[in-house]
């Protein structure tokens, strides 16, 4: 990181590999292939899996007519191309997330755990009805998204620190000009050049719960 060779400490492994074993024909190009072969294996079963969800609850219900198979076929691979083009534009999103392990571990927390709370509510709670699964769940993802800002905090972040860049400019101009209208004597010592004194939001805590984001699951299960 001291030596601007890389950005984020994800790219800390690729670095390794790449200083480590560069010496051996072919081995970075393996190491990468393994990587995608991983990576693609898991998002294909994530993308036929949401398909064939998107098929039977969002597009059959509302048929007055019984979908052959073949047309069944063709709709899931329209919905698994345009997840997949959805995936890839997320991509875009995701190199403004920071630190991508926890991306991703705040990502499972918002979206898997109040699923799974749902599943255990199904089994041991026979008691319990549709609304209260509903607003169960729904009130689950709410939380953890207000507990954990891992997925937009680099995002708001960055837009914050411009803000304040162009403050602090903006600032320091209309000191200059009131130093060169009014003349060194008008101007109180010391006050050249400083910034304005940090307002009481300022010195807030900007994370008011520092909970992990490991966490964040069994959070959303209960």
């Amino acid at each position: 990181m001291s030596t601007k060779r890389i950005e984020r400490f994800d790219q800390l492994f690729p670095l390794y590999v790449i200083q480590s074993f560069s010496f051996i024909p072919g081995f970075v190009g393996l190491f990468i292939a393994g990587i995608f072969s991983g990576s693609l294996s898991t998002i294909s079963s994530g993308i036929n899996s949401l398909s064939a969800v998107t098929l039977q609850d969002f597009i059959r219900p509302f048929l007055s007519y019984k979908m052959s198979d073949s047309a069944a076929t063709l709709i899931v691979k329209v919905v698994a191309v345009f997840y997949g083009l959805l995936s890839i534009a997320l991509v875009l999103l995701a190199q403004q997330m920071g630190n991508i392990l926890q991306a991703t571990t705040a990502l499972f927390g918002l979206l898997g755990s109040p699923v799974f709370g749902l599943f255990i509510l199904g089994m041991f709670v026979p008691t319990a009805n549709s609304k209260g699964a509903f607003w169960g769940t729904l009130l689950g993802q709410i939380l953890i998204a207000e507990m954990d800002p891992t997925l937009y905090t680099p995002l708001v972040r960055k837009r914050v620190e411009r803000l304040q860049r162009l403050h602090n400019e903006n600032y320091c101009q209309k000191e200059e000009q009131d130093y060169h209208r009014n003349g060194v004597e008008s101007a109180p010592i010391g006050t050249i050049g400083q910034l304005p004194p940090k307002s009481h939001s300022d010195l807030v805590p900007n994370n008011l719960k520092p909970i992990s984001n490991i966490f964040s699951s069994m959070i959303g299960i209960r």
